[in-house]
């Protein structure tokens, strides 16, 4: 998906672990070259039954970086919310809730860190 004024994409593949082998031969190409800006979460109960070739390609792209990123903290505390998601033992509308307003924080932050980084691009520009 991707906000009607926003440049970034995410995408979720839930789970990923039940792909069939055509349609996992079919999502491999994107995996090996995502598209620019975007984001491909592939959540997973069992990791370990991924198909081998998807397996492989999303290892060898999490430890292959690209330079260092700027959303380093954004990208920990949204790790640490999927992975108190897939811990958690009861889910009632009290924790639905609260994930929700979790979730809803790191977004306004990422959403101001971009609004402050075109509001310095716009004057940077408008100052040539």
């Amino acid at each position: 998906m991707r906000a009607s004024n926003g440049r970034r994409k995410v995408a979720i593949v839930s789970d990923a672990d039940r792909l069939q082998p055509q349609a996992a031969n079919a999502f491999l190409k994107t995996l090996e070259e995502p598209p620019k800006d975007s984001l491909l979460l592939l959540l997973s109960a069992l990791p370990e039954a991924l198909p081998e070739t998807i397996s492989f390609t999303v290892h060898r792209n999490s430890a292959c970086s690209r330079g260092p990123s700027k959303n380093k903290a954004e990208e920990k505390q949204l790790v640490k919310l999927l992975q108190q998601t897939v811990c958690e033992q009861s889910w009632n509308i009290q924790y639905a809730y609260r994930l929700l307003r979790n979730f809803s924080a790191l977004l306004r932050a990422v959403r101001e860190q971009i609004k402050s980084e075109t509001d310095q691009a716009l004057k940077q520009k408008n100052a040539l």
